[in-house]
């Protein structure tokens, strides 16, 4: 999908396998949704719709337990929107013990890091190679990462249903030599 600056490609190797901005790749690999651990398989996807204002696309996979599906609305300004659910395949349901999102960002383009909690806290991810930021994404279900040119804001309409064992550390901004992967627990 194609849009203001922006290229999507949905489903692949993850959720997104890539976004370009101002013909920039911002992903170091594909967005991964992981399950107890383990990334879930390969995930294809359909257009279920497309017109002058944006378009609607559908993910979906398979596990051995569940379904995992994203509808995706996509908008001509580059704003992204994501529903992503999971059902049991089973009447005896799926034993889920934990589920992350995994988004790794170059990072050659994610200088810096911002949590939405103030206008004036910003965090230099230019000096940071290794120390993992942690966050309560209940306070603030929303961020941006980026850089001078190009950068990823995400947002959570509603937190309701996520069961989070530590709030504290319920996003992780974990910054390595070739990539900061931002971590939704």
């Amino acid at each position: 999908f194609t849009c203001w600056g922006r290229t999507y490609s949905f489903g692949g190797p993850g959720l997104l396998s890539s976004i370009k901005s101002q013909d920039m790749e911002m992903l170091a690999g594909p967005i991964q949704l992981k399950i107890n651990g383990v990334p879930v398989p390969a995930m294809s996807c359909k257009t279920m719709s497309s017109g002058e204002t944006g378009a609607r696309f559908n993910v979906e996979t398979k596990t051995e337990s569940l379904k995992i599906s994203a509808d995706i609305k996509a908008e001509f300004d580059g704003f992204v929107w994501v529903n992503l659910a999971c059902s049991p395949l089973t009447e005896k349901g799926a034993p889920i013990q934990s589920m992350t999102l995994e988004i790794p960002l170059k990072r050659e383009h994610t200088n810096y890091f911002d949590d939405c909690q103030s206008i004036r806290d910003k965090t230099d991810l230019a000096g940071n190679k290794d120390k993992t930021i942690f966050r309560n994404l209940m306070k603030m279900p929303a961020c941006w990462l980026g850089g001078d040119e190009i950068g990823l804001m995400l947002g959570m309409e509603s937190l309701r249903g996520w069961r989070v064992k530590n709030k504290a550390q319920s996003m992780e901004v974990v910054p390595g030599a070739g990539e900061v992967t931002l971590r939704l627990n």
